[in-house]
C-alpha cells in the first residue's frame, strides 16, 4: 500500500468531507487500540492469579490449622494473602494456646484445685435437707 492510499468502504473516491488516512496514521490508530486492550487483558489476568493465590493460601491455612489442632473459625481472623505474614500469624497463635494450656494445666495440678469425688453437691440441695430436718 502506498503512503497515502485510503481505506475501501464499498467506493473507491472518498466523499467530499471524509477524512483520509495515511498508513502510518492507521497503524498509529490500532497500535493505540492494542495497547490499550493488551494493557486490560494484562490487568484482568494479574487480578485474577491474585485471586488464585490467595484461595490457595487460605487451603494451605486451613489445612495447616487443622494439623495444629487449631479451630478453623480462627482463619477468619488470618491474613492469608501472604505466605510468610501467615505461617508467622499462625506459629503466634499456637504458641499462645500452648501457653495457655500450659497454665491451665499447672493450674489443675495444685493441691485443692480438684475437688474430691462425690465432693460435688448442688447447694440447693443442702439447704432444702437443712429446712426439712434432714
Amino acid at each position: 500500500m502506498s503512503e497515502h492510499q485510503t481505506v475501501e468502504s464499498g467506493n473507491a473516491t472518498p466523499k467530499e468531507g471524509e477524512r483520509t488516512f495515511t498508513q502510518s496514521e492507521l497503524d498509529t490508530i490500532i497500535n493505540k487500540r492494542l495497547t490499550e486492550e493488551r494493557r486490560k487483558t494484562e490487568a484482568a489476568i494479574a487480578e485474577r492469579e491474585r485471586e488464585i493465590t490467595a484461595r490457595e493460601h487460605r487451603l494451605v491455612t486451613a489445612d495447616t490449622m487443622r494439623k495444629k489442632n487449631l479451630p478453623e473459625y480462627l482463619l477468619e481472623a488470618l491474613n492469608t494473602g501472604d505466605a510468610e505474614t501467615l505461617n508467622k500469624s499462625i506459629e503466634l497463635i499456637d504458641r499462645f494456646l500452648k501457653e495457655q494450656r500450659a497454665q491451665i494445666a499447672n493450674e489443675l495440678m495444685k493441691p485443692g484445685s480438684i475437688p474430691k469425688a462425690g465432693g460435688l453437691q448442688p447447694p440447693h440441695k443442702d439447704a432444702i435437707r437443712q429446712g426439712m430436718g434432714l
